[in-house]
């Protein structure tokens, strides 16, 4: 009974999880046509889960066969590179050549750290008890980790190129569901080879949750769009993203020192082959690591002079900014002299210097004024007409 509800909620809810991701992709389409093929990548990669899934349960439930090895495991390994697709036509950031050369640096010491890792804790622990397995089941077991590692290419790629856009509700949703599936992918690779996996157990639960959250990445972003964007703010965390932003430098160095762990894990081990791929691997970061900080000074350099010509552009906008107030300030001065001496001449003789008849009806009529409005001031008018002969 617990297997048959697993089986059944694991599919329903993978065809819930898929279904909300095609409808984010129509939504998204009209917006931004790029936008949403990333998302109908990622509804054609979980639709190939769900197919997986639905061929998993008629081998149990129907067939009573066991699907491991089975056409299941062919819709799930599909998943990996759509997704991938999906992943890298989901940013949408343009950065310089520099920069892109700089991430695609932390990106391949990231992938090498995580090749390290996983071979390390599985395929070789994998391929040392290979040898009673079929080819086949061999194959698969090795085609789970290689997708996994896919699988977190595709997320380091978004986190290192476009931290606006790994900052969304939506796609953090999808990250969680993404790192769920690799964690449980894992388990479900290693208990499959050595043959304690059994269905309806806690791996199974884990799926689900993994289907829950990706179809909870479709949910919000098919509400983001569907609001035309106008509540962008609320789907958009803007204090993740200057998290995201500073710490991104910091992570090449960051898987350095795991390779370093690894190393200094292996180092009593007594398997030759193993610690010469663990020895060779931190090589490698190293060599990442330290090329990649000379493409950041490179960088640097590059930024300081492009200061320094913006800070000279600036001084001398400044001078030529200081010399125009000037001559204004000269030239409003000489336009208040002249106005002031256009207003006395127009007011006086220009012979005898004298207020003229403009002056004195002009000082006239405020007499009139101030003795209307006082009853004790008097004005009067002496009017004399000269006559020259």
């Amino acid at each position: 009974v617990k297997l048959f509800y697993f089986d059944i909620t694991s599919a329903l809810i993978n065809a819930l999880a898929t279904a909300m991701l095609f409808l984010a992709a129509r939504q998204t389409m009209p917006a931004s046509r790029r936008l949403g093929m990333a998302w109908l990548f990622f509804a054609l990669a979980q639709l190939a889960y769900t197919l997986g899934d639905s061929i998993w349960m008629m081998l149990e439930l129907v067939f009573k066969t066991s699907p491991y090895p089975s056409a299941a495991d062919i819709l799930y390994l599909i998943n990996y590179p759509l997704f991938m697709i999906g992943a890298f036509l989901i940013t949408e950031k343009s950065s310089s050549r520099v920069e892109y050369f700089e991430r695609s640096l932390d990106i391949l010491i990231t992938l090498v750290a995580a090749i390290l890792g996983m071979w390390f804790f599985l395929v070789e622990p994998l391929l040392s008890m290979a040898v009673s397995q079929t080819l086949l089941l061999t194959i698969l077991t090795i085609a789970y980790p290689t997708g996994d590692i896919v699988l977190f290419i595709s997320l380091i790629w978004l986190f290192n190129r476009d931290p606006k856009r790994f900052s969304t509700v939506p796609v953090l949703f999808l990250f969680s569901g993404i790192v769920a599936t690799m964690v449980f992918d894992t388990f479900y690779s290693f208990q499959s080879y050595i043959g304690t996996y059994k269905s309806g157990g806690v791996i199974d639960l884990g799926w689900i949750l993994s289907y829950l959250l990706i179809g909870l990445a479709g949910y919000f972003q098919f509400q983001a769009q569907k609001e035309n964007l106008a509540e962008k703010n609320k789907f958009h965390l803007e204090r993740l993203q200057k998290v995201i932003k500073k710490a991104t430098p910091y992570l090449p160095y960051v898987w350095m020192l795991f390779a370093y762990v690894l190393l200094f894990i292996g180092s009593g081990i007594t398997h030759t082959r193993t610690f010469s791929t663990l020895y060779i691997g931190v090589g490698v970061i190293i060599v990442l690591v330290i090329f990649r900080q000379f493409v950041a000074l490179y960088e640097n350099s590059i930024l300081n002079r492009q200061l320094l010509s913006a800070l000279e552009k600036v001084q001398t906008q400044s001078k030529v900014l200081e010399t125009t107030n000037q001559e204004l300030e000269a030239e409003i001065i000489n336009r208040i002299k002249v106005e002031e001496q256009l207003s006395y001449d127009a007011r006086h003789d220009s012979l005898t210097d004298l207020p003229n008849r403009i002056s004195f009806t002009e000082k006239l009529k405020l007499a009139i004024v101030e003795s209307r409005s006082s009853a004790e001031d008097f004005y009067s008018v002496l009017y004399i007409f000269l006559l020259w002969r």
